[in-house]
């Protein structure tokens, strides 16, 4: 299966109705989420409920494989699927709940359409159950960018032949609108002078269409998202290689037998986080100029202003502070109204007001970051591409970036010592503590899940090989091959020493991965057999970076 996207060619009439139909959606869905908000709180408080959530989850711990243990489970697990039957919390029982609100609409939006949504809330349900979900959450009208489907009674797209213009006409309808859609199919963009949208449309059959909007500085364009049968057509020819794939937080390395890549995923993104950084702090200054009513006022804790005579009377004073320079709790410090936030809603409160100014930036703010978004998979794909031009075996080591992108749980101190002067000029040896961030800004703007996942697709597609080793076993970052042996060698070293060769450290966990033996081991006899060439490219590759000029991330190593 795969998806074609087309753009919708729309008047102002037909816009306005669109925008109502979202914000209908949206009404819909966090109706459902309320109401699922007040069945999970049910639940909650359901002693029954949770002694038997509790007595199960003890009996899962147990790994047992006692006949008694598995039938108490077996019970325990009917009566709470019972229980939550009772109260409709389940896809059928929510979907009837929908069906009421459904009806009321239901010359704006099908009870397919409806019941594709709830679909997408049962998801986060099933998460809070049965998973690692705390909550569901409440979405923002703005955030509706898909009205979903699962059939073609709802969105159904027409072609009719044009035998005045000698054309095609394509157009949608869907509950009393007829849009055109805008598409052309005389651009050949694919081998042997075809049309990929053409292919696209003659190969599969259509399953159901969704309607799609994505916000532009102009406002809302839509689309239509068509869902076909058959796989995409293939736009490029796998080469013959086994390439070995070694991917960090921000970069990745790939190495086959014929070539071998370096590269920082989507390096362009910090200068869309400075155009949305600039943006942001004008929008709230803006809104502070605008709403001086909802906002607490600002107190400065670190530096105190003296009076005229120049003393300093002031409650944060140097007398009030511990001795790791944070004032202490009870000694005068403004309370939590008094730290610039914005207050707490309450009737008393006049409405927010916001310039034309500050709407615009609001607007240029949600471009710029589709724009991001739009930029790293145009780069992802790209890169993609070169790599199945050459290789149609990919072997990679996998990694979990979501553990990655959390905070570190435990507090620890540096091991190397840092000296501190003291106001009085005395100096002071202190072990700092350990930054607990880790990589989870660099992995939102860079996407390195997105593009193993685009890889395992593109694979299935071309009807290619991904393999995966083990990473605990593999430990290519510390495999010589010379040697024979795992070498320990510091992340800050980049460069590492293979008997006489230097060798980067990235691009040779990749070659370790290219020639994989087993999911545990590399191939010993044919890491000997391919190092002379890799070292080869290795060196022109690094030799071609660095004349190029361009500025490169310092994990390079250069």
């Amino acid at each position: 299966m795969h998806t074609l996207r087309l753009k919708l060619e729309m008047d102002k009439n037909t816009a306005y109705i669109m925008e109502k139909r979202f914000r209908i959606l949206a009404h819909i869905s966090n109706q459902i989420r309320k109401h699922v908000k007040k069945l999970l709180s049910r639940l909650e408080n359901d002693k029954q409920y949770q002694q038997a959530l509790d007595e199960y989850i003890r009996l899962k711990k147990l790994e047992s494989d006692d006949k008694q243990v598995m039938a108490d489970m077996k019970r325990l697990s009917k009566f709470m699927n019972e229980t939550r039957e009772s109260i409709g919390l389940t896809k059928n029982g929510l979907e009837k709940y929908a069906s009421v609100m459904q009806r009321r609409y239901k010359k704006n939006i099908s009870s397919h359409q409806v019941q594709a949504e709830v679909a997408h809330i049962v998801k986060g349900v099933d998460a809070v159950l049965f998973g690692n979900g705390k909550d569901v959450h409440y979405k923002k009208e703005s955030d509706f960018h898909t009205i979903p489907e699962k059939s073609l009674s709802g969105v159904a797209i027409c072609f009719d032949q044009n035998n005045e213009k000698r054309q095609i006409d394509c157009y949608i309808k869907w509950n009393g609108l007829k849009i055109p859609v805008k598409y052309d199919i005389s651009k050949p963009d694919m081998p042997d002078e075809k049309n990929y949208i053409n292919e696209s449309l003659s190969i599969g059959v259509i399953k159901y269409c969704e309607i799609e909007r994505l916000w532009f500085k102009s406002g809302w364009h839509y689309y239509v998202k068509l869902y076909m049968t058959e796989n995409v057509p293939k736009k490029i020819t796998p080469g013959k290689s086994t390439m070995g794939i070694d991917e960090g937080p921000s970069t990745i390395a790939a190495v086959s037998e014929s070539s071998v890549f370096l590269e920082e995923l989507s390096p362009k993104c910090k200068d869309y986080n400075k155009q949305i950084v600039s943006l942001q702090r004008k929008i709230d200054k803006s809104t502070r100029m605008t709403n001086p009513d909802r906002f607490n006022d600002s107190v400065n804790l670190r530096s105190p202003s003296p009076d005229v005579d120049g003393v300093f009377d002031s409650p944060y004073t140097s007398s009030n502070h511990q001795t790791d320079g944070q004032p202490e709790v009870g000694r005068g410090l403004p309370s939590i109204d008094e730290d610039g936030t914005a207050k707490k809603k309450t009737k008393d409160l006049p409405p927010w007001k916001f310039s034309k100014t500050c709407q615009r930036n609001k607007a240029r703010v949600r471009e710029l970051y589709r724009r991001k978004a739009e930029y790293t998979k145009c780069q992802h794909e790209t890169l993609l591409n070169s790599m199945i031009k050459d290789s149609s075996i990919f072997i990679n080591e996998p990694m979990d970036f979501k553990a990655l992108a959390k905070k570190a749980r435990e507090t620890k101190r540096r091991d190397k010592a840092s000296v501190i002067k003291n106001a009085d000029g005395t100096e002071k040896t202190v072990y700092k503590y350990k930054r607990k961030k880790r990589f989870g800004k660099s992995i939102t703007d860079r996407s390195p899940s997105f593009l193993i996942a685009r890889l395992k697709q593109k694979c299935e597609q071309y009807g290619m090989i991904y393999l995966e080793t083990d990473k605990w076993k593999y430990k290519a970052s510390q495999y010589n091959h010379v040697l024979d042996d795992y070498i320990k060698t510091a992340l800050s070293e980049r460069f590492k020493n293979i008997g006489a060769i230097t060798v980067q450290r990235d691009l040779y966990s990749a070659f370790l991965q290219s020639c994989m033996d087993t999911v545990e081991k590399p191939d010993r006899k044919k890491c000997i057999q391919l190092f002379d060439n890799f070292v080869k490219m290795q060196n022109d590759l690094i030799t071609e970076m660095k004349v190029s000029g361009k500025s490169y991330p310092a994990c390079f190593g250069f």
